[in-house]
């Protein structure tokens, strides 16, 4: 019951996706306040941060492999600012489903997941922003992605059987070559009848009269 309430409690907060980093403190891609850019335009930075809320996403695929990451309940996407100077911010902005917001997602669970922009990964540094750069082996390039059970990536986990179901199954496939047998002697081929004798009668017929004997 307990862990049934835990995944209450996940689905209940977590409608989409959450991004993560994988080194040092745990920091999760959230709004990070107004940016005024080198043209003077303000736009809203996404950072990484292990306080606020973190940013719920859902992706948008408008060609093979190649998606729009958006907000959950918004019309705002991440969006690969490039300024007239300076390195290029990543920002949440309105969709307009332009280059600058469309991503490759790639890796896995295991070894981490990177978001590329054309020929520009996501990196982020110590102080938590994030920047478009020349994709590479970094860590800092690297995310974890939470999926929650509402949204379409979502892949549950494998169900493992019990381990007393395995050893149970693999009794019944490989039964123990030394299992106890019940031997049942057929007594009409007239066995000697003194008590004394009969179980040696037993025996010599356990080994040279296979025919008068069921083993169950």
């Amino acid at each position: 019951m307990k862990s049934a309430a835990v995944i209450c409690m996940l689905v209940g907060a977590i409608s989409g996706f959450t991004i993560s980093s994988r080194t040092g403190e745990k920091r999760y891609m959230t709004k990070g306040g107004s940016w005024k850019s080198p043209s003077g335009v303000v736009y809203e930075l996404v950072i990484m941060s292990a306080s606020g809320n973190p940013i719920e996403f859902r992706t948008e695929e408008i060609s093979p492999g190649i998606k729009v990451i958006k907000g959950v309940g918004t019309n705002q996407a991440l969006d690969l600012h490039h300024p007239s100077t300076g390195r290029v911010r990543l920002i949440f902005y309105t969709q307009n489903n332009e280059l600058r917001q469309t991503f490759e997602i790639g890796g896995d669970e295991k070894n981490g997941y990177y978001l590329k922009n054309s020929e520009k990964c996501l990196q982020y540094d110590e102080t938590g922003n994030i920047y478009g750069v020349t994709c590479s082996s970094n860590p800092e390039q690297k995310f974890d992605i939470v999926y929650s059970p509402e949204d379409s990536e979502y892949k549950p986990p494998a169900e493992t059987q019990p381990a007393s179901k395995d050893l149970t199954a693999q009794a019944v496939k490989n039964p123990s070559p030394l299992a106890p047998q019940v031997v049942i002697f057929n007594e009409g081929e007239g066995h000697h009848s003194n008590p004394h004798h009969q179980d040696l009668g037993e025996v010599f017929s356990l080994h040279h009269k296979s025919k008068n004997r069921i083993v169950v």
